[in-house]
């Protein structure tokens, strides 16, 4: 449904050598990639054409300059197939963390909004469970524990409006924080 790019932009006099590692869901192993971004240049890479496993799956993506030339990157999406006619980028961040921040989720209402939270977990030797922090506009606070949800080296996608049907049709703010490991089991709402 979705054609997703990366795109790789290098303002430098220099060529940048870049490591692409493509992160999958379900402890999936990731697939990792070299490509050379020409001075001054442009690289667009079309994930689905990289490998076959990854044009029917979600991605996160981890990007690295391998002879410390700086660049730019961001993700783009276009939707439907090839008669695209909506889409959405995000530019890439350069810090890891263990806490980040959403300011804006919705779900429901009257154009049926959905908001996904796109996780990528580090190269830690173990699973880690994942705080979710959801500030509401109204009612109380939601702060379940989703344990072990983080599998090293991989991607989770958290549709809102599915894991918490409670917020179907209000707005909310999103803290998600990794915890390291608890315990095995299963998600715990």
């Amino acid at each position: 449904f979705f054609d997703t790019f990366v795109q790789v932009a290098n303002p430098n006099p220099t060529a940048a050598r870049i490591h692409v590692t493509f992160q999958r869901p379900f402890g999936a192993p990731p697939i990792e990639r070299d490509y050379d971004t020409p001075a001054l240049g442009r690289l667009t890479i079309p994930v689905e054409l990289v490998a076959p496993e990854l044009s029917g799956t979600s991605v996160s993506i981890a990007l690295t300059s391998t002879n410390g030339v700086p660049v730019v990157a961001e993700r783009s999406m276009w939707w439907p197939g090839s008669d695209w006619y909506e889409g959405h980028a995000t530019l890439a961040t350069n810090t890891t963390g263990t806490a980040w921040a959403v300011a804006d989720g919705e779900t429901g209402g009257a154009d049926n909004t959905r908001t996904y939270l796109l996780v990528a977990s580090g190269a830690s030797a173990t699973n880690a469970s994942l705080r979710v922090l959801l500030v509401r506009d109204t009612g109380p606070p939601i702060e379940p524990i989703l344990t072990d949800a983080l599998t090293p080296n991989a991607r989770l996608t958290i549709d809102l409006g599915s894991v918490f049907p409670e917020i179907v049709g209000e707005r909310v703010g999103v803290i998600l924080e990794s915890m390291g490991q608890t315990s095995a089991g299963a998600v715990t709402p």
